[in-house]
């Protein structure tokens, strides 16, 4: 099993994780000094503006990009041959599949937060 890291200060990874993902646009985006902490690291790009023709992945939160702006950006990414994803929260999926739907656009892939328990686990 591998676990990737994804934090808005890179500085709580740690250096030798095998997987990051970090920002490359928006408030939390990371410096190159950022990045080049992790040399060995899988890089994982995550966007937060859906005018952003970058990055693996799209966080739609509140705040960054809405649902309804998920499939164009998406439309985009494959266009440049990137395989997207699109992160949301439990709550917000539901809408961004309907988005997609509404759109006629085939569904990326997602990852999906939620937060049983008493820690934070990933889907």
């Amino acid at each position: 099993m591998r676990t990737m890291y994804d934090a808005v200060t890179p500085g709580n990874i740690p250096a030798s994780a095998e997987i990051v993902a970090g920002y490359l646009d928006g408030r939390f985006a990371w410096t190159p000094a950022d990045w080049a902490r992790f040399p060995h690291a899988i890089k994982v790009d995550i966007v937060v503006f859906p005018s952003t023709n970058a990055g693996h992945v799209l966080d739609v939160e509140t705040g960054d990009a809405t649902p309804d702006q998920a499939p164009g950006w998406v439309v985009r990414r494959r266009a440049a041959g990137v395989d997207p994803t699109i992160y949301c929260n439990t709550a917000t999926w539901p809408l961004v599949v309907a988005a997609f739907a509404a759109a006629g656009v085939a569904a990326p892939h997602y990852w999906i937060a939620a937060y049983p328990g008493i820690g934070p686990a990933l889907y």
